[in-house]
Parts: structure tokens; C-alpha cells; sequence
């Protein structure tokens, strides 16, 4: 049986520095994302011991661009124009009083998401947080997660974002990064299916969608 596969790109090397951008969902979360972009950055230019591009460089690729660099085609054409390799793009909305990021590594050639991961946090802390999602994104290990669905064609999305598609009611999820992700699945006479997944090696996991009323 055909597997559709989800192939992810080597993560960036440790002497390059992607460019870093996290978004604002929503306004509550605009200087939380702002801050921590600067810890990230900062992070960044002290494990590889490189300052470009600047904060000022990346911002103003991204207000120029004319379009949303939370894609990975979009990430990739601005990190073109930056002359980097890898883009690091993050989404943070505010939920009360946590803060969710979705946090992606982008291989620009490629134009696909090396990594992903997603985090809720409640930490003032944004050195400290940082530091630790450097580390996930760059420096540990990945997972696999082989999905089987009652549906038998689909669209499957990690942390928001479309990524593989079912075929014969399965998909395999290659190269995410440890922890925990969500996960959704949209198919036609389904309701959309969603659930969160623990990636700590490799797994399989059997979903059943509810048909669609």
C-alpha cells in the first residue's frame, strides 16, 4: 500500500543564522511576539556567532513582501532576498493568560518546513523560553508518526498548516520535532478532525472521523 510521506529537509547547521520572525495572531500578543523574536534572535547570533540579517533587515523584508511569511513559499521568498537559508517564522496568540506559539523552521531552496512544534507558556521569562525553543527546533531530535484514518483521501495539516494528504487512509508524518503537535484532518463526508499528538519516536495512530451530517 502507497504511503503519502511528509519529507522533511535536514535542519539548518549550527554556524547558519535563519532569519527570525514571530507573528501577532491577535493584538493582545503583539509586543510578547515582538520580544520574544528578539530573545530568538539574540539566541541565534550567539550560538553561530553572526549578527545578519539584522532585526531591522528581516522586518523590513517582511512589510515589503505581498505575502504572509507564516507560509512556507512566502517564508522561502523573503529569505531569498535575505540571502539565508533557513527562515524561523512563529505565530503567538494570546489565550487568557498563556500564550500558544506555532513555531516552524523553513528550508528556503526547498521552500518546505524543516521542523515544527508548537508550545502554550505562561513564562515572563523570554531569554529562558527562547533558549529552550532553539533547542528544540535546531538542536534535538525528531519523530514519525504514521497516521491511519477511516477516511480514505484527505488533507492533514500539523499545527495549523497543510502538509501531507491522505492516501488509502494514511499518512506519514516524518522529521517533526519531539513533543507535542496538533494535528487535523479534513475529508470530504467528514466532520474535521481534530486532536492534539505526542511525537517521542516513532508511532502509529488509528483516527475515526465522524461523518459529516
Amino acid at each position: 500500500m502507497l504511503l503519502a510521506l511528509l519529507v522533511f529537509a535536514a535542519p539548518a547547521s549550527a554556524d547558519e543564522l535563519p532569519a527570525i520572525r514571530i507573528e501577532a495572531k491577535d493584538p493582545a500578543a503583539a509586543k510578547r511576539a515582538v520580544e520574544l523574536s528578539k530573545a530568538l534572535r539574540a539566541v541565534a547570533a550567539k550560538k553561530t556567532k553572526k549578527s545578519k540579517p539584522t532585526a531591522k533587515d528581516v522586518d523590513s523584508a517582511v512589510v515589503n513582501a505581498e505575502c504572509s511569511i507564516v507560509q512556507p513559499a512566502c517564508a522561502a521568498e523573503i529569505g531569498e532576498k535575505l540571502a539565508v537559508t533557513h527562515v524561523m517564522v512563529g505565530q503567538l496568540d494570546k489565550r487568557g493568560a498563556r500564550y500558544a506559539l506555532t513555531l516552524s523552521l523553513i528550508n528556503v531552496r526547498t521552500k518546505q518546513r524543516v521542523r515544527s512544534l508548537r508550545e502554550v507558556s505562561t513564562t515572563n521569562d523570554m531569554k529562558r523560553w527562547a533558549t529552550t525553543l532553539y533547542a528544540r527546533m535546531l538542536d534535538e531530535g525528531t519523530g514519525e508518526v504514521v497516521i491511519v484514518a477511516n477516511a480514505r483521501r484527505g488533507q492533514v495539516l500539523v499545527d495549523g498548516l497543510a502538509v501531507t494528504e491522505l492516501y488509502e487512509g494514511r499518512a506519514t508524518l516524518s522529521g517533526v520535532a519531539l513533543g507535542t503537535h496538533e494535528v487535523e484532518i479534513r475529508a470530504s463526508g467528514f466532520k474535521t478532525f481534530v486532536t492534539d499528538v505526542e511525537v517521542d519516536g516513532r508511532s502509529e495512530q488509528s483516527f475515526l472521523l465522524d461523518p459529516a451530517q
